[in-house]
């Protein structure tokens, strides 16, 4: 069941939780607000365009990535479930999802989850972790993230133009300095260079989401989709 919180707080570990119960909280909070209503309205219209403009250049990608050979022309496109999250909390959510599924997690298969930014997919991958125990989750989002992290940080430091930063050779030695392994019990992927030691796991919500990357990712993505796909 989810907690709720006093109409006039917002407790700090509530907002350290980063997922719906946080999000839950500050709308409960912020609730008939007329100045976060126009801020959420231009803050949703501001990451609509972003997606859309996303969507552009991860085309672009598509297309350079069959062009260099990395990724085959034709593809069987699957079957696409589509889920409506409206009103519904992650739990619900989830159930939906593993109901679709029927019987393919017990037998063995592999799942994709998309959809736009702010919509909860990070809650409903962690959620489907915990109620499919044997499930190991992936998210290629962060895994442009960190080279858009590491791109960045390779322009600052060698003060050039981030496009110098993606250049194939320098885009492998990036990749390079990414591990995808099982680290105590779990699996995860290691950032290890250009003076970074992280685990996603841990910053996946903070330093990947900063500015740099935030600003960047779609140039990146745009220029590495088959290395990530593969």
């Amino acid at each position: 069941m989810q907690k709720t919180e006093s109409k006039n707080t917002v407790k700090l570990a509530t907002l350290e939780l980063q997922n719906a119960e946080t999000s839950a909280a500050i709308i409960k909070f912020f609730d008939k607000d007329k100045k976060f209503e126009t801020y959420a309205r231009a803050t949703t219209e501001e990451i609509k365009q972003r997606d859309a403009e996303d969507g552009e250049k991860l085309k672009e990608g598509i297309d350079l990535a069959i062009g260099k050979g990395v990724l085959p022309k034709e593809m069987k496109e699957q079957k696409v479930i589509k889920v409506d999250v409206m009103g519904k909390t992650p739990d619900k959510v989830t159930d939906g999802i593993i109901k679709a599924l029927g019987d393919a997690p017990s037998k063995g298969c592999v799942m994709t989850l998309e959809g736009l930014s702010g919509t909860g997919k990070g809650t409903t991958v962690a959620m489907l972790k915990k109620k499919l125990p044997n499930a190991t989750t992936w998210s290629n989002g962060d895994i442009f993230r960190s080279i858009t992290l590491l791109a960045a940080k390779y322009a600052e430091v060698e003060k050039v133009e981030l496009k110098e930063s993606l250049k194939p050779e320098k885009l492998a030695e990036f990749m390079k300095m990414l591990k995808f392994d099982k680290f105590g019990d779990s699996f995860d992927v290691e950032i290890k260079g250009l003076g970074y030691h992280e685990m996603v796991s841990k910053v996946n919500k903070t330093l990947l989401k900063s500015k740099p990357v935030a600003t960047n990712i779609p140039t990146v993505a745009s220029k590495t989709q088959g290395e990530v796909i593969m």
